[in-house]
């Protein structure tokens, strides 16, 4: 359920299209991405706060930004588990 999605603290990236037609205004995209990035961080009953999340925002690209910007997105990705496994 996504009421719960910080019980478990698994290394979460959300990389959202900043004209993604799904989110409009006023939230948008960025709003919604951000919120997964900080509740996954936020503790639950069985964990403690960490900073495993994280949002990127692709410019330009609306829902599918892993084939509008495929290598910006995969990047990004590289990026991420990078981070994770130096930690």
């Amino acid at each position: 359920r996504i009421t719960e999605i910080n019980k478990y603290q698994i290394p979460t990236i959300a990389i959202f299209g900043d004209k993604d037609p799904d989110f409009p205004a006023p939230n948008g995209p960025e709003k919604e991405a951000k919120w997964i990035a900080d509740t996954v961080n936020q503790p639950s009953t069985q964990t403690k706060k960490s900073d495993i999340a994280s949002y990127e925002m692709v410019v330009g690209a609306g829902h599918y930004p892993h084939v509008e910007a495929p290598e910006q997105v995969s990047n990004s990705i590289l990026s991420f588990v990078n981070r994770i496994l130096s930690k």
